[in-house]
C-alpha cells in the first residue's frame, strides 16, 4: 500500500505489525513486538504551529484514551537527528467481539513529494505568468507605437513593428499548446491517430523546421535504408523530435553537433537524439520526464531552463503511441541521450486503421468488458468508443451469461481478478465466452498466469498498465484471426501485371508493391471480389464507407477511384482494372479465367513484391 500502516495491540501496547512503506516512511530501526513507548522515543511529533504533541495526545495514544478515530490529521514528524518532513495520520480503533478495544490502526502518509509538487506547481505558474507577460509586453509596446505615432510609419519601421507582434505571438502560442496538451495528457484525452507512416519523412520535416531557427551547430542523421513503416500519427511525432531537438540545442554548446539515430528492433523503431552538451546529472535521470522538472544550469548561478512541459508532453505522446522514452547520460559534461520507441505496423493494419475495416460487412463490433474496477470500466469504456467501437460493461459476473444473450458481444475484455469470482472460474461456468474472442486483463505478469489463461481458452492476454493503442491493437488482432478462421481466403486476383494476394492484404503491379490506403484497399478488395459484376454507387459506399453515406457520397465514391486509378496506373479513358458503368457503378475486370486460377503465377508475383 502507499501508506505506512502500524498495528498496535492495546493490553500491552506493543506494536504488532508494521510495513514496508512504513519502514521506507521512518527508517528501519522499528520492529514488531516493540513497545508503544519505545517507538515513540524514536520520533517526536509537532503540530503545524510548531508546538509539540504531547504524549497523551499523539495519535494511538489518544484513541487508547478516548476512542475515537483520528481522521487526515497534518503533523510533523521529528527525527532524533532533527530532521523532519510532513505526514498525515489517521488512527482507528479494533475491537473485539465482546466489545473491548483490542488493538490500535494507524496510518502514516509522507507528504513531502506533495508538498515538492506543490513547490514546482508554484515556481511553474510565476514561470508561466512571467513568459505570457513578457511577449504581451511586447505585443503591446509594439501595436501602441504603431498606433500612436503622429506621422505615417517607414516601411521598414512597420514591417519590424509587425515582425516582432508575430514573433511573439507565437511564443505565446507555442506555450498555450503546451499547456493544452499536458492537460489533454493527465486527463487521458490527447488525440493521437496512428497510422502506417515512413519515419524518415517524419525526421526530414523535423529536420527541417528545427534547422530553420538558425541552429549555429550541425545536425546528422543516421536512417538506414530498408526500415519498416511504423505506427505513427506524423504530427505528434515530428511535435516529439522537435522537442529533443530544441532541449539538445538549449544545453549544447555553439558550433557542436547533434545526432539522430534510427535502429529497427523488433517489434519497435528506436529513434535517439544525442547532444554534447552539458548532460543529465544522476539525481534526475529518473524524474525529468515529470512535469514541471526542470534540470539546474550551475553556470547560470542556478537558473533552472525551460519551464518543465517539452519532456513531460514527449512522455505522453510516446506512450500514446505504445512506446516508451527514456534519456541515458554519463552526468554533467558528458551529453546526453534520448531514446524512445514507436512499434512497427504490420503491413495489415495499413489497411485496418478503424474498427469498420474489421468487419467486412461495415457493422460496428461490439465488445463486452467485465472488470470490477469502476475506473478501469471507464477507462475501457471511454477508449473503445472513442476507436468506434460498441460496448457493454459490467462489474457483475451473474450477469454475463445473460449479455452473452442479449447483446451478442464479438469480443470480451475479461479482468483476471473479479470481486465475486475469477477469470478462469467465469470461464468454467460460463462456456459460452469463448465462442467469441476472449482478452484477459491483469496486473499478473507471471509467466504461469499467463499460460494458463491461454490454456482455458483466451486468445490473448494483456498486462497492465497499457496504451490504448497496445488495447486496440490487441483487440484488432483477435477480431482478424477470428474472422480468417471464419471466412476462408480469397485465391488471390491476377489480371495481367495486378495481383491481389488477399491473404496478406497486399497489391502489386507487375512485382512491385502498390501502397494503398485502409480506404483504397478496401475499395478495390470490393471490387475485385466481385469482379466482372457491377457495383452501384450505392452498394460501394455502403460496404466501404457505410450506410450514410448511400445516398449523397458519389463525389467522394469517384474521388477514390480516381486515385486508385493512378496507383495502378490504370489509365481512366482506356481502363484495363476498374470499368465504369456511366451513373451506375464500377466493376472490375474478371480475372485471368477467374479468381484463383492463376494461384502459380500470383505467388511468383507476390514473392517477388516483397
Amino acid at each position: 500500500l502507499p501508506v505506512g500502516i502500524w498495528a498496535f495491540e492495546t493490553e500491552n501496547l506493543n506494536l504488532t505489525s508494521i510495513n514496508r512503506e512504513a519502514l521506507r516512511i521512518v527508517g528501519h530501526q522499528y520492529t514488531e513486538g516493540m513497545s508503544l513507548d519505545e517507538v515513540r522515543a524514536k520520533r517526536g511529533l509537532r503540530y503545524p504551529d510548531g508546538r509539540d504533541v504531547p504524549t497523551e495526545d499523539r495519535p494511538v495514544s489518544r484513541v487508547i484514551r478516548t476512542g475515537e478515530t483520528i481522521k487526515a490529521e497534518e503533523l510533523t514528524v521529528i527525527g532524533l537527528d532533527g530532521k523532519s518532513f510532513p505526514g498525515l495520520f489517521s488512527a482507528v480503533p479494533i475491537y473485539s467481539s465482546q466489545g473491548e478495544m483490542s488493538d490500535v490502526i494507524l496510518t502514516m502518509e509522507d507528504l513531502s513529494p506533495r508538498e515538492d509538487m506543490e513547490r514546482l506547481r508554484s515556481e511553474f505558474l510565476g514561470m508561466v505568468s512571467h513568459e505570457l507577460r513578457t511577449p504581451l509586453t511586447s505585443i503591446k509596446g509594439s501595436a501602441a507605437t504603431a498606433l500612436s505615432s503622429s506621422a505615417s510609419l517607414a516601411l521598414g519601421e512597420a514591417r519590424l513593428l509587425f515582425r516582432i507582434i508575430d514573433q511573439q505571438a507565437d511564443q505565446m502560442h507555442s506555450l498555450i499548446n503546451n499547456l493544452l496538451d499536458l492537460t489533454r495528457i493527465e486527463a487521458g484525452q490527447l488525440a493521437v491517430s496512428p497510422e502506417a507512416a515512413d519515419l524518415g519523412d517524419i525526421i526530414e520535416q523535423a529536420r527541417n523546421t528545427f534547422e530553420s531557427r538558425h541552429w549555429n551547430g550541425s545536425l546528422e542523421v543516421d536512417c538506414p535504408a530498408g526500415l519498416p513503416r511504423v505506427m505513427a500519427d506524423e504530427q505528434r511525432v515530428a511535435q516529439v523530435l522537435d522537442n529533443l531537438l530544441s532541449n539538445a540545442a538549449k544545453f549544447s554548446p555553439e558550433q557542436s553537433t547533434i545526432n539522430i539515430r534510427v535502429a529497427h528492433k523488433e517489434p519497435y523503431v528506436e529513434v535517439s537524439v544525442t547532444d554534447q552538451g552539458k548532460g543529465v546529472p544522476t539525481i534526475h535521470l529518473s524524474t525529468i520526464f515529470a512535469k514541471f522538472t526542470r534540470v539546474d544550469d550551475s553556470e547560470s548561478g542556478g537558473f533552472k531552463n525551460g519551464h518543465g512541459l517539452g519532456l513531460a508532453i514527449c512522455k505522453g505522446i510516446v506512450e500514446s503511441h505504445g512506446g516508451r522514452i527514456w534519456v541515458d547520460s554519463n552526468g554533467q559534461g558528458e551529453g546526453a541521450r534520448f531514446t524512445f520507441t514507436l512499434p512497427v505496423a504490420e503491413e495489415v493494419s495499413v489497411s485496418e486503421l478503424s474498427p469498420e475495416t474489421v468487419n467486412l460487412d461495415s457493422e460496428r463490433t461490439m465488445v463486452l468488458i467485465i472488470d470490477d474496477d469502476p475506473q478501469i470500466l471507464r477507462y475501457l469504456t471511454r477508449t473503445l468508443m472513442e476507436a468506434g467501437y460498441e460496448t457493454v460493461a459490467t462489474e457483475d459476473s451473474s450477469r454475463v451469461e445473460h449479455l452473452l444473450a442479449t447483446q451478442r458481444p464479438q469480443l470480451t475484455l475479461l479482468d483476471l481478478t473479479l470481486s465475486d469470482t475469477d477469470a478462469f472460474s467465469l470461464i468454467k461456468r460460463t462456456p459460452a465466452l469463448l465462442e467469441t474472442p476472449v482478452i484477459f486483463i491483469s496486473g499478473n505478469s507471471e509467466d504461469r498466469n499467463i499460460t494458463r489463461a491461454l490454456e482455458a481458452g483466451a486468445d490473448d492476454y494483456i498486462i497492465k498498465p497499457f496504451s490504448p493503442t497496445e488495447l486496440i491493437a490487441r483487440i484488432r488482432a483477435a477480431l482478424r484471426k477470428q474472422r480468417r478462421a471464419a471466412n476462408p481466403v480469397p485465391q488471390p486476383y491476377v489480371l495481367k501485371d495486378l495481383v491481389i494476394d488477399f491473404s496478406e492484404h497486399m497489391v502489386s503491379i507487375a512485382g512491385e508493391r502498390v501502397h494503398l490506403t485502409a480506404t483504397e484497399y478496401r475499395l478495390l478488395y470490393e471490387l475485385a471480389l466481385s469482379a466482372g459484376r457491377v457495383l452501384t454507387h450505392s452498394q460501394l459506399l455502403d460496404r466501404v464507407w457505410g450506410p450514410e453515406y448511400a445516398s449523397d457520397g458519389v463525389s467522394l465514391l469517384r474521388a477514390f477511384v480516381r486515385n486508385l486509378r493512378k496507383k495502378l496506373g490504370d489509365d481512366a479513358k482506356v481502363p484495363s482494372y476498374i470499368l465504369t458503368e456511366p451513373r451506375v457503378g464500377y466493376r472490375m475486370a474478371t480475372a485471368d479465367g477467374n479468381l484463383g486460377r492463376n494461384s502459380a503465377q500470383a505467388s511468383r508475383l507476390v514473392h517477388k513484391g516483397r
